[in-house]
């Protein structure tokens, strides 16, 4: 299903025009210190992202407490 998810984005990416996109996501669940099966998978969710989304269109991270680790700055 992961993969699945991406491969939807990542078709949504290229088949747009050249318009930028500003894309929201929650990482809250991703940012947490202790992570179990749900955090893990927002976490794999955003570090994959950083692959297939272009470089003209902007992400924000959205969370409570300030990012942590290799969420910091990934995106563009």
């Amino acid at each position: 299903m992961h993969l699945k998810i991406l491969k939807v984005i990542s078709e949504a990416f290229w088949q747009r025009d050249n318009s930028n996109m500003l894309i929201g996501i929650d990482a809250s669940r991703a940012n947490n210190e202790q992570k179990t099966g749900v955090e893990w998978y927002a976490w794999h969710l955003i570090q994959e992202l950083k692959n297939i989304i272009p470089s003209e269109h902007r992400v924000v991270l959205y969370t409570r407490e300030p990012l942590r680790g290799e969420l910091l700055g990934v995106l563009p």
